[in-house]
C-alpha cells in the first residue's frame, strides 16, 4: 500500500518515542490530551474570526468601496511571502513548535485589535471614508505581513500533535463546537451591527474578534507535541530540500487540487456576501444572518463529516465538495433577492467545511516528518499565490461581467474541477497508517 501511495514512512522506534516527529508514536494518552487542547484552541479561534470575513466585507461595502478594492484587499496575501521565507529559518530552531506558534500570532491577531483602535478614533482624527479605508488596508498589510511568520508552526505543531487517523475527527470536532460560539458571537455581532451606530459598530466588532482570536493560542502552550526531527531536515532552500520535493509526486498532484481550490472555488464562494450587499441593496446587519448560517451548518454536520472522512479517506471524499461547490452557486442564478444569498452560504459553508477537513488531512500527513518544513513552505507560497491571484481575478470580472455571468461560469467550472481531484488523488493511499 506504501509503494502505491508513494509515502516514505520511517520504521518506528519504540511506542510512545518522540523523536521522530509522527504523532501516531504518542501515547495514546498524549493524543487524546492534544485533541482536547487543539479543538480549545480552534474553537476560541473560530469563534472570533468566523465573523471576521463578513464584518471586514461589510465595513468595505458601507465606507463605499468599491469591487476592486475588495478584491484588492484580500489579495494582500501575497505580502506573506517575506515571513513565508523568514519563518523555516526559525521554526527550524523549534524542536517544539508550541512557543513560536503563540509568539508568532501575536501581531497577525493584534492587527484587528488595531482596526478596532482606528475606527473608534477615526472621528478624533476627522478621517473622511476613504481615509478610514486606507488605515484599514494598511492594518490588513501587517496582517497580510504577519500571517507568513503562523502557517509553517501551526502546521508543523498539528502534524506533531494529532496522527493521520484522527485528523479528520479533530478537524470536524473543531469545526462542529466552535460553531457554537460562533453562532453566540455571530448574535452579538448582529446586535451591535444592528443598534450601535456606524462605523463604531464596526469597531467593537474587531474588538471582540481580537480578544477571542488572542486568547485561544494560550492553549497551545499546553500541547504535549512529539518531538520534530530538526537534525535530519533539509536546510530552507536548499538543494536537498527542493529534490526532496521534486520527488514526492504524490504531494505535487495534492498540491495542484489545493492550488485550484485555493484560487478558484474560494475567492467566488467570498464574493457571494458582497453580491448581497453590492447587487440585492443587503443592509449591514444581515452579515450577522450570514455568519450564523455559516455557523449552523459547521455546527450541525462538520463533526460527521471528519468522521465520514477518517473513515473513507481525505482522498476519496475531497473531489465531492467540488460538486458541492457548483451547487452552492444555482440558487444565485435563480432567485434575484436575499433568499438566494443564505442558500448560497448555507451550501458554501458545507463546502469550505468538508474541503478544510479533507484538505489539512492530506497536507499535514504526506510529508514526512523531517520533510515536513520544507513541503509546507513550499505549499504556503502557493497558497499566497492562489489568494493574491484568485482574489484579485474575482474582483475584475466581477466589474467588468457582473457577478451572475461569473457565477453561470463557476457553475461547470467546479464540476470539471471534481473530475481532474478524482484523477489526481487516485493513486494515493486509503490507508491512514501510510500517512505521517
Amino acid at each position: 500500500m506504501q509503494e502505491e501511495a508513494g509515502i516514505l514512512e520511517k520504521q518506528p522506534t519504540k511506542m510512545g518515542s518522540k523523536e521522530t516527529g509522527r504523532a501516531d508514536e504518542l501515547p495514546e494518552t498524549d493524543i487524546k490530551h492534544n485533541i482536547k487542547v487543539n479543538v480549545l484552541l480552534e474553537c476560541i479561534f473560530i469563534l472570533g474570526s468566523s465573523d471576521f470575513i463578513t464584518v471586514l466585507g461589510a465595513l468595505c461595502a458601507y465606507l463605499g468601496a468599491s469591487n476592486k478594492f475588495i478584491g484588492t484587499i484580500s489579495s494582500l496575501a501575497v505580502l506573506s511571502i517575506l515571513g513565508t521565507v523568514i519563518s523555516p529559518y526559525i521554526s527550524n530552531r523549534f524542536a517544539y513548535k508550541k512557543k513560536y506558534v503563540f509568539v508568532s500570532h501575536l501581531p497577525y491577531i493584534g492587527a484587528f485589535g488595531l482596526i478596532a483602535m482606528g475606527i473608534f478614533f477615526s472621528a478624533s482624527f476627522g478621517w473622511s471614508n476613504e481615509q478610514l479605508l486606507k488605515f484599514i488596508f494598511a492594518m490588513m498589510v501587517l496582517n497580510f505581513l504577519a500571517a507568513g511568520f503562523v502557517t509553517l508552526p501551526k502546521q508543523e505543531f498539528l502534524a506533531a500533535c494529532i496522527p493521520m487517523r484522527y485528523r479528520g475527527f479533530y478537524m470536524g470536532l473543531s469545526l462542529g463546537i466552535g460553531s457554537i460560539g460562533g453562532i453566540a458571537s455571530s448574535v452579538l455581532q448582529g446586535f451591535i451591527l444592528l443598534r450601535f451606530a456606524k462605523p463604531m459598530a464596526f469597531g467593537w466588532s474587531f474588538l471582540l474578534i481580537w480578544i477571542f482570536c488572542q486568547s485561544g493560542y494560550l492553549f497551545a502552550l499546553f500541547a504535549r507535541e512529539s518531538r520534530s526531527p530538526i537534525e535530519r531536515s533539509p536546510k530552507p532552500y536548499s538543494k536537498e530540500m527542493f529534490i526532496s520535493f521534486w520527488k514526492d509526486k504524490n504531494y505535487q498532484k495534492f498540491l495542484s487540487i489545493y492550488f485550484l481550490f485555493f484560487t478558484l472555488i474560494n475567492p467566488a464562494i467570498m464574493f457571494v456576501p458582497i453580491y448581497g450587499y453590492k447587487e440585492l441593496d443587503m443592509i449591514p446587519a444581515t452579515a450577522a444572518v450570514i455568519a450564523i448560517i455559516q455557523q449552523a451548518v459547521r455546527m450541525l454536520l462538520s463533526s460527521h463529516i471528519g468522521l465520514y472522512t477518517d473513515r473513507l479517506s481525505p482522498k476519496k471524499v475531497l473531489p465531492v465538495w467540488f460538486v458541492v461547490a457548483a451547487l452552492s452557486f444555482v440558487p444565485l442564478l435563480m432567485i434575484k433577492n436575499a433568499y438566494a444569498v443564505y442558500i448560497s452560504i448555507a451550501v458554501s459553508s458545507l463546502c469550505l467545511a468538508g474541503a478544510t477537513i479533507s484538505l489539512n488531512a492530506l497536507m499535514l500527513g504526506l510529508p514526512s516528518p523531517e520533510n515536513r518544513s520544507g513541503h509546507f513552505t513550499i505549499a504556503i507560497f502557493l497558497r499566497n499565490l492562489s489568494e493574491f491571484v484568485g482574489m484579485l481575478l474575482m474582483g475584475f470580472l466581477c466589474d467588468a461581467i457582473g457577478f451572475s455571468i461569473v457565477f453561470v461560469i463557476w457553475v461547470p467550472l467546479s464540476l470539471t474541477l471534481f473530475i481532474m481531484a478524482w484523477k489526481l488523488l487516485k493513486p494515493l493511499s486509503s490507508n491512514s497508517k501510510d500517512y505521517a
